[in-house]
Parts: C-alpha cells; structure tokens; sequence
C-alpha cells in the first residue's frame, strides 16, 4: 500500500516539474508510471536471479518472501529508482528554469 502512495507521489511531482519547464504534463506522468514497470520488473528479475536459489514454483517463491520480507521491499524500490530515473530526464530536458 505505502509503495502505491510513493508511486502516486512521484507521478505527481513528476507532472507539476513537466508543468514548470512547458512539457506535457500527462505525458510524463505516463512515463513514469511506465518507468515503475520497467524498473519493477526488469532490475527486480535482474536482483532475483542474482539472489534466489530456490525452485521457480509459487509455494517456493511465497516461503522465501516470507523469510526475506527485505527482497520484496528491495524489489519495490527498485521500481522506485525507474521512476526516479525518469525525473531525472525530465529534470536535466530543456525548458523554463525552474527554481
């Protein structure tokens, strides 16, 4: 649930930025959610191949969840940091200065 309100908020930083420097606001809103996903998905496959051990089947994955609740939490921030990434573009793209 936090991670979702993270996410909300990070969208909605993301658009007011893109709203100071004259881009489109809805755009970059979009590219961050998509940002979460990619982040989400390709660096928390890229953590969990280096990490997990364990057979590929569901009950195995849900036990080690529960015995490493952090792998779950670091896979979350990982989606984070793709979102964070796209601020940066958005930051470093040119347009009005923004104070």
């Amino acid at each position: 649930m936090i991670i979702l309100l993270l996410l909300a908020l990070l969208i909605y930083s993301n658009v007011r930025l893109a709203m100071k420097k004259g881009k489109n606001p809805v755009l970059w809103g979009v590219l961050t959610f998509i940002g979460f996903l990619l982040g989400l998905m390709v660096l928390g496959t890229m953590y969990m191949q280096m990490v997990y051990t364990g057979g590929l089947t569901r009950p195995e994955m849900e036990a080690y969840f529960l015995r490493e609740p952090l792998s779950a939490t670091m896979i979350c921030m990982l989606g984070v940091g793709g979102s964070l990434i796209i601020r940066l573009i958005l930051e470093r793209s040119k347009g009005s200065d923004v104070a």
